[in-house]
């Protein structure tokens, strides 16, 4: 029984080093995001013949990924998940032409509206340069949450549930 408490107290110590450790990444990943950078996302949306307008009132997830990324191909899922309760949208950067994107987002078995940032123009004027890269804005469009990398489904919802 010793042991199991000394292993189960390495164990915590260790997934508790690793949160603090991650919270830290994040703190230094995070890009610096322009006030007025939401109005790069009014383009269209790939395989659709409507440009993408800005939610009114509602809580905007917004979520910079690569078809490229193997981070992205498992954290995708979780955007996905919550696409029918909250405004999601994908910028695929640098991942090719639409057809490629419609082809990933379906091989991926994705339901994701996506914006195709083929030359990764929008994800530099958002100054993105880490994939995947989660903003998460307020019903005004306020940046709430810049999240660097993997975001669990509950981590995403536990984010949109604080600023609703």
């Amino acid at each position: 029984m010793n042991g199991f408490k000394k292993w189960a107290k390495e164990i915590l110590i260790f997934l508790l080093f690793l949160f603090v450790a991650s919270i830290v990444i994040n703190l230094f990943k995070q890009p610096d995001i322009p006030n007025n950078s939401l109005k790069f996302l009014e383009v269209n949306i790939v395989g659709q013949d409507k440009t993408y307008k800005l939610p009114q009132n509602r809580l905007l997830v917004v979520v910079f990924w690569g078809s490229w990324c193997p981070i992205c191909k498992q954290d995708l899922e979780n955007f996905s998940k919550i696409a029918n309760e909250y405004e999601v949208i994908g910028v695929g950067v640098n991942s090719g032409s639409d057809n490629d994107i419609l082809a990933f987002l379906k091989e991926q078995h994705l339901s994701l509206q996506t914006i195709n940032d083929e030359s990764g123009e929008i994800a530099s004027k958002f100054n993105i340069g880490t994939y995947p890269t989660t903003l998460i804005y307020d019903k005004e469009g306020n940046l709430k949450f810049t999240e660097v990398g993997y975001i669990t489904t509950a981590g995403l919802k536990a984010r949109l549930k604080l600023i609703e």
